[in-house]
């Protein structure tokens, strides 16, 4: 049995800890991505205030994510990745196993009819819904450690996705903010691997996976504070959907998140700017 970066579960604490670097679920060695991960001295005012404001936003931000509308998720688990096409095959894992779900709202399954040439993000999903796509309830079946060896997936991510030159060039200050957003989603996973593990293991998990990893804390809070602009930005969008007609539940805890006073702090939406900027044309990058 493999854990997620390859190592055998079993063999954690036995193994060299020059072998284990090398398995670690891909610590960053280019030096110039390195640079660009790291979380400046900008953020330290941002993190004070995010974590002083967090406690009032977390109530909501856990009523929403159980409400239908927020809480089902629509996917085809062998679809090829339109960047890393694979052949994949089921999980014989008994730990990555997961259900999909059967009482999906009939209102969220006929908007996704309607929409089935709809082009999901970035990774090119154009098979909503599909043959093979089923419903995931995204509470029944949270983020967890599960012993998946991503390691491959993480290579390609840091290397392909995240961008690799110009980074110094003050015009790309976009970039590395881009390549902080992807620190910050390993960093948000990395967190819930550490979750899952025995109580022994999780300190040295932390020191390896997040405070020993060139910026990935302080990524981990700006990737959070680029949700909370994004959330301010689009306010009248969020503020006026009929969530499928579950509004009652979903409003009152919607607007009490898009119209708390964190969302306009200026600490918050500063670090953010770069991102917010239009990028240059392609040809120039």
């Amino acid at each position: 049995m493999t854990r997620e970066d390859g190592q055998p579960s079993s063999d954690l604490e036995e193994s060299s800890q020059g072998d284990y670097d090398d398995l670690v679920d891909y610590p960053i060695k280019n030096a110039a991505i390195q640079s660009s991960y790291q979380g400046d001295e900008e953020f330290h005012d941002a993190i004070r205030v995010v974590l002083e404001g967090n406690s009032r936003l977390n109530p909501h931000f856990e009523h929403l994510r159980r409400r239908p509308f927020f809480r089902y998720f629509a996917v085809d688990l062998l679809s090829s990745c339109g960047y890393m096409p694979s052949i994949e095959t089921p999980c014989g894992m008994d730990k990555c196993e997961i259900t999909p779900a059967e009482d999906v709202p009939r209102e969220l399954r006929a908007r996704d009819e309607r929409e089935h040439s709809f082009q999901l993000d970035g990774w090119a999903r154009w098979d909503m819904p599909g043959d093979f796509t089923d419903y995931y309830d995204l509470v029944a079946q949270g983020e967890r450690y599960t012993d998946y060896n991503g390691t491959r997936v993480w290579r390609f991510v840091h290397e392909r996705i995240a961008f690799q030159l110009q980074l110094d060039d003050p015009d790309n200050a976009w970039k590395n903010d881009f390549n902080r957003l992807i620190s910050g989603m390993h960093a948000e996973i990395s967190v819930h691997i550490i979750e899952g593990l025995p109580e022994a293991q999780r300190l040295a998990e932390y020191r390896r996976r997040l405070r020993d990893q060139p910026g990935a804390v302080a990524n981990l809070h700006f990737g959070y504070m680029l949700f909370l602009c994004a959330m301010r930005q689009a306010t009248p969008r969020l503020t006026g959907c009929t969530y499928m007609g579950d509004a009652e539940a979903v409003l009152p805890a919607m607007r009490a998140v898009c119209f708390d006073p964190l969302l306009s702090e200026y600490s918050i939406q500063a670090p953010a700017s770069p991102v917010n900027s239009p990028p240059p044309s392609p040809a120039s990058t």
